[in-house]
Parts: C-alpha cells; sequence; structure tokens
C-alpha cells in the first residue's frame, strides 16, 4: 500500500484521484521552487561548482537523514517537518543534477 504525506496527514494514495496528483505535484514543484530560490541566495550558487559526486553525497545524505527520522518519529520533534524538508532538499538537488548536465 502507498502511502504519501500531505499537510501533516498521510494519505493512501488509492484513494487520490489522478487530477488530485498532478496538483499536489504542482504545490509540491512550486514549493521545492521557492525554497530553492531563496537558498540560492543565501549560497550563492554553491551547486554550479559542486561535483556531481558532492551533489549525489548529499542526496544520499538525506535519504539516511530520513531514514533516521522515521526510526525515532516518537523521540522527535516536529517529525514531519523534518521529513518533509528532506524531501524538498532531494527534489531541489536532482534539479541541480539536471541543470548541471545542461549547463
Amino acid at each position: 500500500m502507498l502511502f504519501f504525506f500531505y499537510e501533516k496527514r498521510i494519505l493512501n494514495i488509492k484513494n487520490i484521484k489522478i487530477k488530485d496528483i498532478y496538483n499536489y505535484y504542482d504545490t509540491y514543484g512550486e514549493k521545492a521552487k521557492l525554497i530553492m530560490i531563496k537558498k540560492n541566495c543565501d549560497y550563492k550558487e554553491a551547486w554550479k561548482i559542486m561535483e556531481f559526486s558532492s551533489i549525489k553525497d548529499i542526496i544520499i545524505q538525506k535519504i539516511l537523514r530520513i531514514q533516521n527520522v522515521k526510526k525515532n518519529f516518537f523521540i522527535i520533534e516536529n517529525f514531519f517537518e523534518k521529513i518533509y524538508d528532506n524531501y524538498i532538499d532531494i527534489l531541489n538537488y536532482s534539479v541541480f543534477i539536471l541543470m548541471k548536465k545542461i549547463i
């Protein structure tokens, strides 16, 4: 059974209409873009000089952090936000890798 997070709730994906999935995709894509713009200003486009392997390592680190939070969600405050933030970061780092292929 597949589940995903939305607005601090866990939804059963089998009960979701395809139109709603597209809306969630757009919503999360826009949130990720806004966070990327903010962080890109903070870090002065550091991703441009990073090696692919470094970005890949950051993505792996984010995945491991998500797994750790899920294992310890009873003792971690705001576990949803921590997981959500890491998924958004993974999305943005993935886009950076794709852009580096084009640039």
